[in-house]
């Protein structure tokens, strides 16, 4: 039997492990999930293959809050210390290093799920064997991915919380160390060559840094139930655009100020999807690239409010426009700004109500009868009249043109997937039924290619089952408001669609795509001018003709030239990354 060379070693070693579930950027992130289990599955299980650890524990802020991460970790015999200030980190560790009686302590973020268990046995065997009151990475000469790990004499960080008597200090732990390191020993910890870098991110702090956990999980094989952090490196170094899905993501600076920022939008079964979607791209690029905290007002609809939790936004529910003004003009001091992405009439309705706020107003999709109302204006389409409307905008900042689509972030990395594709993907919106033609035409395609139905969370998906048994369908499968819209896209073959936000998203994809219906008459122009670009296909004056939609789709997927080509067109006629310019503008415009 091999001998375990921290057996005998004394005073003993405490893991303590620093989580809360009321982070403000990703709610409740320690028990999301990476690869099927929870992410603090993950911490546990790799601190579990430490040598040297005589005990790991969860330090965490209130009962009340925490509580469920608490029972989550009991069942792996991981007891907990509750500590009711939350924002006293220095201090919640101090006093769990004492509950637990630790003389030595490896401190541990609770959302570093990739922590390297080798390297942690490094640190415990420097403190231990050289009697060191501390072990620090000297940063000035090593990069390094390695996060999120401290370690440390108990008494030094006794010390550390007598010392950190500000808010600044109690609030990021050891950033007093500075000021007393010359009493203490430090000994200096080298990290193995192939991790000397930082040019991607181990923590997980949003909804981005979440997928490219979930990401790394899917594409890397497990060892002895954990993956091999040597194996995430070759991994971006064969795939580099790995590091798009969270290299955005800002990392506010000790002393940075938080802005807020109010988006009032809505969705139901009328309104449809366009105007949350293009809200909660916006709103996750503002909490992620600009490091601004977003609250939704939206309309009193379970759908919409299910979507929102889902991603991890604040939201406050309006059930009347006299009920949205009432809480805009009551919050508005509150916030440094203010986005409205409503229907125009709601907009217009709004604004004459509620009058100019005492905040900056930002105005998407909209333009009012008075411009002073708007402080920026947000028109995201492919084409504009601005000309003719320059001097009713005077000197207000607009942002238009396909350089400002508000389309989610992620695209900018899944275009760069080189995944196969399959199946013809047909979406009519969160709510849009197809004719009865249209499914005459794909059940004569679905003979020999697979078709997805992609029902939105306002769809009722027995029309789906119905029509398709009506029409006789061979291969086809009805997918129902999934959690990943945008993985469903990217895998497909060609899409057929009802123009909107989805036209956009697909077209930037690269998905070859076929437009066969409009909402409101002003889109037709927008759809010929998307065709004569070469980046879609335009069918409205033959979407009632099921020979003729059938005879173009089998075309287009008999022709892998012609789809290659429409791809290429539509990744360089938008690059996925509009709402990138449009989230810088709106933070200089309100810090």
């Amino acid at each position: 039997m091999a001998i375990d060379p921290f057996m005998n070693h004394s005073p003993p070693i405490v893991a303590i492990i620093i989580a809360r579930l009321t982070s403000s950027r990703l709610p409740g992130k320690q028990l999301r999930l990476i690869a099927g289990k929870p992410m603090i599955y993950h911490v546990i299980a790799r601190l579990k293959k430490v040598a040297g650890l005589d005990k790991i524990v969860l330090a965490t802020a209130s009962k009340r809050e925490n509580q469920a991460l608490a029972d989550y970790v009991g069942q792996f015999d991981i007891p907990t210390y509750f500590d009711d200030d939350e924002n006293d980190v220095t201090g919640r560790i101090a006093r769990a290093a004492n509950r637990f009686e630790a003389e030595n302590i490896v401190t541990v973020s609770g959302d570093c799920p990739l922590i390297e268990p080798a390297f942690l046995e490094k640190g415990i065997r420097l403190l231990t064997e050289n009697n060191a009151d501390y072990i620090f990475l000297n940063k000035k000469k090593y990069k390094c991915l390695h996060e999120g790990i401290g370690f440390f004499r108990n008494s030094l960080w006794q010390a550390l919380d007598k010392h950190s008597t500000t808010w600044f200090h109690k609030e990021h732990p050891g950033s007093v160390l500075p000021e007393i390191e010359s009493q203490f020993q430090g000994v200096e910890i080298i990290p193995k060559p192939q991790f000397r870098r930082n040019d991607f991110r181990l923590s997980v702090d949003t909804a981005s840094d979440l997928e490219f956990m979930n990401f790394v999980f899917d594409n890397c094989e497990q060892n002895d139930e954990i993956v091999e952090l040597a194996d995430v490196v070759s991994l971006v170094d064969e795939k580099p655009f790995v590091k798009n899905i969270n290299g955005h993501v800002h990392q506010k600076g000790l002393t940075e100020k938080s802005n807020k920022v109010t988006i009032v939008t809505q969705a139901d079964e009328k309104v449809g999807m366009g105007h949350l979607a293009r809200s909660m791209a916006l709103a996750r690029e503002l909490k992620e690239s600009q490091a601004i905290n977003v609250n939704f007002y939206v309309n009193d609809n379970p759908g919409a409010n299910q979507l929102l939790e889902r991603q991890g936004f604040s939201t406050s529910v309006w059930k009347s426009l006299d009920d949205l003004s009432e809480k805009l003009r009551s919050g508005v001091q509150q916030v440094d700004g203010a986005v409205f992405d409503l229907k125009a009439s709601c907009c217009d309705d709004l604004l004459e109500k509620t009058g100019r706020l005492d905040t900056c107003s930002m105005l998407v999709d909209y333009v009012p009868s008075d411009a002073s109302l708007g402080d920026l204006f947000i028109l995201p389409t492919v084409s504009f009249d601005y000309e003719n409307k320059a001097s009713h905008f005077a000197k207000k900042k607009i942002l238009t043109g396909k350089n400002h689509l508000l389309l989610n972030r992620k695209i900018s990395w899944l275009r760069e997937r080189d995944d196969s594709r399959e199946g013809v993907l047909v979406t009519a919106g969160g709510s849009g039924l197809l004719s009865d033609e249209l499914f005459s035409a794909l059940s004569t395609l679905s003979r020999h290619e697979k078709i997805i139905f992609l029902a939105g969370p306002f769809a009722d998906e027995s029309f789906f089952h119905q029509k398709t048994n009506a029409h006789n369908f061979k291969k086809y499968e009805v997918i129902f408001n999934p959690p990943d819209v945008f993985d469903v896209y990217s895998k497909s073959k060609l899409a057929l669609c009802t123009f909107g936000v989805t036209t956009y998203e697909l077209i930037a994809l690269g998905v070859p795509t076929v437009v066969v219906k409009t909402v409101t008459a002003d889109d037709v122009e927008l759809v010929e001018s998307l065709a004569q670009s070469d980046v879609c296909i335009n069918l409205l004056d033959q979407a009632n003709s099921p020979e003729a939609v059938t005879a173009t789709l089998e075309s287009l997927l008999q022709n892998s030239e012609r789809l290659t080509e429409l791809s290429l067109n539509s990744k360089k006629f938008i690059d996925g990354l509009g709402v990138q310019r449009v989230g810088v503008a709106i933070k200089e415009l309100i810090s």
